[in-house]
């Protein structure tokens, strides 16, 4: 009767907790990205300064862009708010 209980309560318990285990868009320490025309372009790592505004940049006069830690809309780098200039 035990038995009967258990597993299906166990079985919930792992669903639920490898629910909360998965993986991140991990962020590239060399590169920032940008989204030009729908589709995304490495730039150099960029230092945006210090603060929560959205970090952007002009690129080969192109721009203002979004920068990115990853090729994820949700790794929007984050600073000071000033536009950058990439050449």
């Amino acid at each position: 009767m035990k038995t009967k209980f258990l597993l299906p309560a166990l079985a919930m318990i792992f669903a639920v907790g490898m629910s909360f285990a998965t993986v991140g868009v991990e962020a590239d320490p060399n590169n920032d990205y940008i989204q030009r025309n729908g589709t995304w372009e490495a730039v150099p790592e960029q230092d945006c300064g210090v603060g929560d505004e959205t970090c952007r940049a002009f690129v080969n006069g192109d721009g203002p862009f979004t920068l990115y830690d990853s090729k994820s809309l949700s790794s929007m780098k984050l600073g000071s708010g000033d536009p950058l200039i990439i050449p």
